[in-house]
């Protein structure tokens, strides 16, 4: 099963390029003393998280005229401007407003900002809001599915023929909760569908008349706790709510190449399996060796001639040396005489492999060192060439929106992939050097690596 991976999960604080000169005097103290200035913050409900947050925020920056200075003990907000937190509806509310110039800034989640920005998403074959800024990460959110006692709801697919509340029209929960039970094969026809705020739904749930609720919030949200204080929820505050929250993971790295992506997880898997180890006819083997070594030199100059690559610069410069190390004597003739040491073409291309790989770990130099994904990628590229195996890549039905996972890349492997499908690429290991890093910059990929456990972490 794919999942998603957010290579920006954080929640976003967004405000709109017409409020950039009041934003810039918010964040760097120009505005004149004397001249009042008004700031709204579209939040959220009263009983959620950003209505709260909001407040907080907006006493912070205010300093109306006539207030004491900061050194006595007065306000040390920016000198003359006057924030308020405004309820809302919530995210989507928020960006629609923010667009529509009534709000100068507003609470959203980071899926509805990136959608927004990108008209991608619910705003599929909506005008983009390409003047939408970022000015903070806040805290990461939780999606919560509520459910209550005696429901008989201990996931999503129970859901069907429920009364769930999914929040209000033009809240981001009400976005994520059609995306979730939409991976369930669920739509609002399926359940007994109610558009309540949190505290309502938390209200009518504990009253009976409500099976569940969605909610997205920074956790731990104060509704929720209360319902779980008495024992209202599935189980009890003990019990274990995981098979009915789905909780958001950070994950940090080192970026590699800039951009922000969102999509579905794809597994690289470049290593092949070899099940026959020894050969009865060594001059068969050769002759196999040779024809998919052709036919890899010939996918190879197929992968360079891409228009997409440019005709010169930093990473035409790797791929090409990457075409030389494939016509490399001294590693055919290594093949070769494992070959002749009784080794079928798989199994010597493997051994080289190994060779290749255990002598360049003890290389002290990071350089070399990172050279072996190239290598890498060229044994497991003929190894598929003999075997007549394909990669995720060539297999197809990619998702649209793919973030490929892997442990190392090289630079062809990345080429293997649908431009047009790839969002980003999260590596375990990996440098700003690398050469995989080099030709995704060139490409415009977003990248980040040295994420620790990325695979084990996203593994289906």
């Amino acid at each position: 099963m794919n999942r998603r991976c957010w290579l920006s999960s954080l929640f976003r604080f967004a405000r709109a390029v017409g409020a950039a000169g009041l934003a810039g005097g918010l964040l760097l103290g120009t505005a004149a003393a004397q001249d009042i200035k008004f700031f709204r913050i579209g939040t959220g409900g009263t009983a959620g998280t950003y209505y709260p947050v909001g407040g907080l925020l907006a006493n912070a920056i205010s300093s109306p005229p006539g207030s004491r200075a900061c050194n006595d003990g007065g306000s040390c907000g920016v000198p003359g401007l006057v924030a308020s937190a405004v309820a809302s509806n919530g995210s989507v509310a928020n960006i629609n407003a923010i667009a529509g110039g009534t709000m100068e800034s507003g609470f959203t989640q980071s899926d509805v900002a990136y959608w927004a920005y990108t008209g991608t998403g619910v705003y599929e074959g909506k005008p983009k809001v390409p003047g939408l800024r970022l000015i903070a990460n806040l805290y990461p959110e939780s999606v919560h599915l509520v459910a209550r006692k005696g429901a008989n709801i201990r996931g999503v697919a129970d859901l069907r023929g429920k009364r769930v509340s999914l929040d209000e029209p033009g809240s981001g929960t009400l976005v994520d909760a059609r995306i979730i039970m939409g991976a369930f094969g669920i739509t609002e026809k399926d359940i007994r569908a109610e558009y309540l705020k949190p505290n309502q739904a938390g209200d009518k749930l504990r009253d009976g008349g409500l099976d569940a609720f969605f909610f997205v919030g920074g956790y731990p949200a104060g509704a929720i706790a209360e319902l779980a204080a008495s024992e209202e929820l599935f189980g009890s505050p003990d019990a274990a709510l995981d098979a009915v929250t789905l909780l958001p993971e950070r994950l940090e790295g080192l970026k590699l190449n800039e951009g922000l992506a969102m999509g579905r997880v794809v597994m690289h898997q470049p290593r092949v399996t070899i099940r026959q180890m020894v050969a009865e006819d060594p001059v068969r083997e050769r002759a196999r060796l040779e024809t998919a070594v052709e036919r890899m030199h010939s996918a190879i100059d197929a992968l360079l001639a891409r228009a997409d690559l440019g005709e010169a610069g930093e990473h035409r410069e790797i791929l090409e040396t990457y075409r030389m190390f494939a016509e490399d004597r001294g590693w055919f003739g290594r093949i070769g005489d494992a070959i002749n040491a009784g080794l079928t073409a798989e199994a010597a291309v493997q051994r080289v492999q190994d060779d290749t790989r255990a002598r360049m770990q003890q290389v002290s130099d990071p350089y070399l060192r990172e050279r072996l994904a190239d290598l890498e990628d060229l044994g497991n590229r003929l190894l598929r060439h003999l075997i007549g195996d394909r990669t995720a890549a060539q297999a197809g039905g990619l998702p649209e929106d793919t973030v490929l996972v892997a442990r190392a890349m090289g630079p062809a492997e990345l080429l293997d992939y649908d431009r047009a499908r790839l969002r980003a690429v999260v590596l375990e290991e990996g440098s700003p050097t690398a050469h995989v890093a080099i030709v995704a910059r060139a490409l415009g990929i977003p990248m980040v690596g040295r994420v620790k456990d990325i695979q084990a972490r996203t593994a289906p």
